[in-house]
């Protein structure tokens, strides 16, 4: 089956102390860390504590200090976070020690989302995310499993079809619709440009082409509606088809200059065994 995870809260829940430390032990296990930097990592860390130290200001005037946790919309959070949470997966989720260890078929973790495919029953899956939700009780999990072979998970959607996952672009029912009108005070190639990159990810993420066509149908009555003349989107989507098939076409060729360089060192490897 598969499913995700979300890590509730994620910046303010991560322990802090622990980070630190998590930190710390990387940089003295990094060989190549003289090669980069000619800061001790004493250094490093001091500048860390400083740069994630935070204070809230109230329009009474009190100053507010964050004692734990890191600090939501400091750029230095998401690469402590991102530290912090492949230590804890390495120490509870690939350890030796975790009886569910083989029934984890796939694992994947963008920022405070986890995509998984489980090879198991249920209960052993809420046993395994219970246990997870024990470790540090501020560092919780929320589970969502698939729903007659449907996963919802960013802004794809994932469909299970004979023994394959189909993948389309996916929204949330409170979507609106809306983006930057046209009648804004933005420059116009910069506004062509969300539609161009909306045009993009649905060709990237749409694997069926009737799921295709009907989100680029869907962008085009969006944008229309958003404000953009309709000669102008209709002029961009027609000539999106040859750009975006140039564009899968060299993709593939580099990823099959990629296995192709694969099966070169394998063999290489071979000729030295």
């Amino acid at each position: 089956m598969i499913g995700s995870l979300d890590i509730v809260g994620m910046f303010p829940n991560v322990p802090l102390k622990k980070t630190l430390e998590v930190v710390r032990e990387e940089l003295h296990n990094d060989d190549t860390l003289h090669l980069r930097t000619e800061w001790e990592i004493d250094d490093i860390m001091k500048l860390l504590e400083i740069s994630i130290e935070t204070y809230f200001k109230t329009l009474d005037g009190k100053i507010y200090f964050q004692r734990d946790g890191l600090p939501i919309g400091k750029s230095i959070s998401k690469p402590l976070a991102g530290i912090y949470m492949h230590w804890f997966e390495k120490a509870y989720v690939f350890n030796a020690d975790n009886q569910f260890r083989d029934n984890i078929s796939f694992w994947k973790r963008q920022a405070d989302d986890i995509f998984f495919v489980w090879k198991g029953s249920k209960e052993d899956l809420e046993l395994f995310v219970w246990r997870l939700n024990g470790v540090e009780y501020r560092v919780q999990f929320t589970l969502e499993l698939e729903k007659e072979g449907f996963l919802p998970f960013l802004d794809v959607g994932l469909m299970k079809t004979g023994g394959n996952l189909v993948t389309r672009i996916y929204r949330k029912p409170t979507h609106t619709q809306q983006y930057i009108n046209w009648n804004s005070n933005h420059p116009k190639n910069m506004l062509l440009g969300v539609l161009k990159g909306l045009i993009h990810r649905a060709h990237v993420i749409c694997d069926l082409q009737e799921d295709l066509l009907h989100e680029l149908d869907l962008l085009r009555d969006v944008f229309i509606r958003n404000g953009y003349p309709e000669h102008l989107v209709t002029k961009t989507l027609r000539e999106s088809w040859p750009r975006e098939t140039m564009k899968a076409v060299l993709k593939g060729i580099e990823q099959d200059v990629q296995v192709e360089n694969n099966k070169d060192f394998l063999r290489l490897c071979t000729l030295h065994t």
